[in-house]
């Protein structure tokens, strides 16, 4: 018998794996209601300590932080209708012709949202802030106030930043849907400088419509001379004349007219200097007492559940198993 043969018949190893089950540690249970109102009593120390700092820090900061306040201005959009006025005789007579020059296209509810949408203008506000100078008064932590210009080491902002931050915390805007009645107001460190950012405000954007309105009117009347110039027929050059005295008007009321656009119904006045809006003194006092009063509690809470083992260490005790070759 050959050497392959004999160890063809010899029988194969058999392995045998003996496996201990794993046990997993029981949990202690958590703290129930009567514990946790225990271990809150025991350590009222931590508490009322907590609460106290938390309160006196709050305080501190309620009567150090620069008082915000608010001036606001009532203004009403002005409505402009062809539909009435003198002028609705002349666009019924040419309405054709006053429409393709652009002449009385703007209805009330246009000339509003017009108003409005300068009020939020990217452009208005970005020259409002660069003709007022703005800037280091929106961003005092960056301002070097002694040197004049922005303190070393901090990247300036810019009006992109500039223009964020005056429509997240300063301007505001809200309408009266019933009566139409628009309230702009303005949240400004100092009181009387709020007023007459407000105003101000209001003033910058009847300067912007009533130089839209100029330009338009101009491009209108070029637009009606080359128009006159082409044509021989007397009806048709009697209409563009009346089109021209009509845009000659609107140039005439647009030029003299200071509330063109937005007109104020209560201008801003400054308010009390004990009239600010921020900082809420009382209700920064009361949260900053309840924030200490709850950390200083969550503290207890814990400490008390690692002395009883509530806490799990996130370890489980297993028993390796045991292999052996028969």
């Amino acid at each position: 018998m050959t050497a392959e043969q004999e160890e063809s018949q010899t029988p194969s190893a058999i392995t045998v794996a003996h496996f201990i089950p794993i046990r997993l540690e029981a949990e202690t249970p958590m703290i129930n209601v009567w514990e946790l109102v225990r271990a809150i009593r025991h350590g009222w120390l931590i508490v009322f300590v907590a609460a106290a700092l938390f309160g006196v820090a709050a305080i501190a900061w309620a009567f150090y932080a620069q008082p915000v306040y608010r001036a606001s201005v009532q203004v009403m959009p002005v409505s402009e209708d062809a539909s009435t006025g003198p002028l609705a005789s002349l666009m019924n007579q040419v309405g054709g012709l006053a429409a393709l020059v652009g002449f009385g296209s703007a209805s009330s509810g246009a000339q509003k949202v017009r108003a409005l949408a300068l009020l939020r203008s990217r452009r208005v506000l970005q020259n409002f802030i660069v003709e007022k100078n703005l800037m280091p008064d929106l961003f005092p932590d960056a301002w070097d106030a002694n040197a004049g210009a922005w303190r070393a080491g901090i990247e300036p902002p810019t009006i992109e930043d500039g223009y964020a931050r005056f429509v997240d915390s300063v301007l505001g805007v809200e309408e009266d849907k019933q009566t139409g009645l628009v309230v702009v107001t303005i949240d400004w460190h100092d009181p009387v400088q709020a007023a007459e950012l407000a105003n101000a405000l209001i003033g910058e954007v009847n300067r912007q419509m009533r130089t839209r309105a100029i330009d338009d009117s101009q491009k209108s009347i070029a637009y009606l001379n080359d128009q006159l110039a082409k044509t021989e027929l007397m009806p048709l050059r009697e209409s563009i004349y009346r089109l021209v005295d009509a845009q000659l008007r609107s140039i005439m009321l647009a030029s003299i007219q200071d509330d063109y656009g937005l007109s104020i119904v209560d201008p801003a006045t400054p308010p009390d200097t004990d009239k600010y809006v921020w900082p809420r003194r009382l209700w920064l006092s009361i949260g900053g007492v309840a924030l200490g009063a709850f950390l200083g509690m969550f503290v207890v809470v814990v400490r008390a559940g690692i002395r009883r083992g509530a806490v799990p260490s996130g370890q489980q005790s297993r028993s390796a198993g045991a292999t052996e070759i028969l």
